[in-house]
């Protein structure tokens, strides 16, 4: 008592703790897009509907393409090349991924529309670069010996060009060991990039 009078002090409200329940968030929604047949892994509805297999070792020059024909397979044309690389709108970029090479990405841009051409020339030119010093170090001993063959068999079917190739030296493609053959791209479920599969010569 203070001052004549009487003052009484209110309880405190106690907060009860909140029971949190960690929430995982939902992957951002991307439309599907469906790309033109020749970026797709090929399969036999592929083939029902008359499609042939693309031929495309990305050891060597895309103007080597091929599809798949009796008695024997035929170049792209121009008009192969020139399809949009999407049946149902217009791509102006794409990101691609290599399942051999974690942590390698291809970008691909054209602001007029990717075509099927965009692809595989990046495709090419990204895997047929000189390895770096430091590259070649961090190839495994035991691969080298894997890699070192991959070369060679490269450097002798350049034709015209073996002498030139050996001189270059080891290039990003040779560390796939043979596996060259382009396999087509899919894109996981709620993934933006595109992952190129790629691995021996189709049978």
């Amino acid at each position: 008592m203070t001052g004549g009078g009487s003052s009484m002090t209110k309880p405190k409200k106690v907060i009860s703790p909140v029971n949190c329940t960690y929430v995982p968030m939902k992957p951002p929604h991307l439309p599907p897009v469906n790309l033109h047949w020749q970026l797709l892994p090929y399969h036999s509805s592929l083939r029902m509907i008359g499609k042939p297999q693309l031929l495309f070792d990305i050891a060597i020059p895309t103007t080597q393409m091929r599809f798949a024909a009796d008695p024997f397979p035929r170049p792209l044309r121009n008009t192969d090349f020139d399809k949009p690389a999407s049946d149902d709108e217009q791509l102006d970029e794409m990101v691609v991924e290599c399942d051999c090479l974690p942590g390698k990405l291809i970008h691909v841009r054209r602001a007029s529309g990717i075509r099927c051409w965009d692809v595989f020339d990046k495709i090419y030119w990204a895997y047929n670069r000189v390895l770096t010093a430091y590259e070649r170090e961090k190839i495994r001993p035991k691969e080298m010996v894997r890699v070192q063959e991959a070369f060679k068999n490269r450097c002798a079917g350049s034709l015209g060009l073996t002498k030139y190739e050996e001189h270059q030296g080891l290039r990003c493609v040779d560390k796939l060991q043979g596996k060259s053959f382009f396999l087509g791209l899919t894109r996981p479920t709620s993934c933006s990039n595109w992952v190129l599969h790629l691995g021996s010569k189709p049978q």
